[in-house]
Formats: structure tokens, sequence, C-alpha cells
């Protein structure tokens, strides 16, 4: 709604005058995820989780160094985790979880210009989950040959379908039609819909570089 409200009132200023074609720009972007799930459960290792976004944005001069850009992006997140145990006597099991999320996420950044090019750029984000898998895959070693298995199993219905954050960024216009950034989201609240006794909440990290 705050995208959509920004467009609309950008459109209104430049067809009363108000506006010239400098004060807006509309492009596409796209880049590297470098995602993160905190709270991981007990023995197991975090790692990160490598994914893309892609979407169209807005920005909309206030003044010569103040904006607003509205985005809308789709975002593959979530993390890997990995565990093993040895039994002993050549006898070892090793696995590795990964939770492959997929978001709608709808950011609204304020950028002040430090420099005609250079900027920093802060604002908040809604997201919407479109999809969410777990992927499992299980080495087993000793009594034999080694054995590995593999299993995908659907986890959206488990998880919140709205996951609200905070963004935080730098972005560097490379002349008039190429810009670059780097971004961190900062999730605000659980992704899972119930916890158990001991659990606790886990909320999305990610790292974003990005051109446009």
């Amino acid at each position: 709604m705050a995208a959509i409200c920004a467009f609309g009132f950008a459109n209104a200023q430049d067809k009363k005058g108000g506006s010239s074609d400098s004060d807006m720009a509309f492009g596409v972007k796209g880049g590297l995820n470098v995602a993160t799930l905190s709270n991981t459960a007990q023995g197991n290792t975090d790692t990160v989780l490598l994914g893309f976004h892609v979407g169209v944005f807005g920005e909309f001069k206030v003044t010569d160094k103040f904006a607003v850009q509205p985005e809308i992006l789709f975002s593959t997140q979530g993390n890997k985790s990995k565990s093993s145990q040895d039994f002993g006597g050549g006898f070892s099991s090793s696995s590795e979880d990964k939770t492959k999320l997929g978001y709608l996420n709808i950011p609204v950044m304020a950028k002040f210009y430090v420099t005609d090019d250079f900027s920093i750029e802060a604002g908040p984000q809604i997201g919407f989950l479109m999809s969410a898998k777990s992927e499992d895959t299980t080495t087993d070693v000793g009594g034999g040959p080694t054995t590995t298995t593999s299993s995908t199993t659907d986890v959206k219905d488990k998880l919140n379908s709205v996951d609200f954050g905070l963004n935080f960024g730098l972005g560097y216009n490379i002349g008039a039609n190429i810009v670059v950034g780097a971004r961190y989201d900062l999730g605000l609240n659980d992704i899972q819909k119930t916890l158990g006794t001991n659990e606790k909440g886990r909320k999305n990290g990610v790292f974003q570089v990005s051109v446009g």
C-alpha cells in the first residue's frame, strides 16, 4: 500500500508540474542474498544459505538530499544447518538441513544523499511468504556401504505468512542509469507459528548485494 501511494503521489505531482523527470527514477534490480535464521537447534552448526532477489523500484526525490524508494522484490531466504554424531567403531551419521523460503518483500526506504551519487538508506519492510521447504540429507557411515537419504517437506503451514523487518544499507549511482547497493534486512518477528517449551523463535537475517 505504501509503495502504491508513493507512486500515485509522485505521478500526481508530475502532472501538476510540481516535479520534473529528474525527480523520479524507475528501474529493475537484482542480486545476491546471503541468508541466515537465528536460533538454530542445539547441537547444530549454522551456515549461510545463498539465494537471490529480483524486482522493481521507484525513487522519488523530495529534496536534493532526500528521497523515498519503494520496492517490490521476490527474495529467496532461509538457512543451512549441519549436525553429526560419532557412534564409535567406525559408525557415524551426519545430516544437513536446508530451510528454503521464498518471500514477496515490499521495503520502503528513506535515502539520504551524502554526495550527489552516494547515499545511505533505512526503512521498514513487509514480506509475504510465498513458499517454504525443508530439505534434509542424512549420510550414514559404517556397517557396509555409505548410504545417503534425502527428503523434501513443505513447511509453509508451520510458518507465519507475514514477516516484518528493518533494512539498512548504502547505495552508489554509476552514471545516470546504473545503481549498486548493499543492504542488511533485520527480521523483527518470529517466522514460526508455534514454539516448543524451551524453543526460541527464529528470525530472518539477510545481507544483500544489488545492481539496478
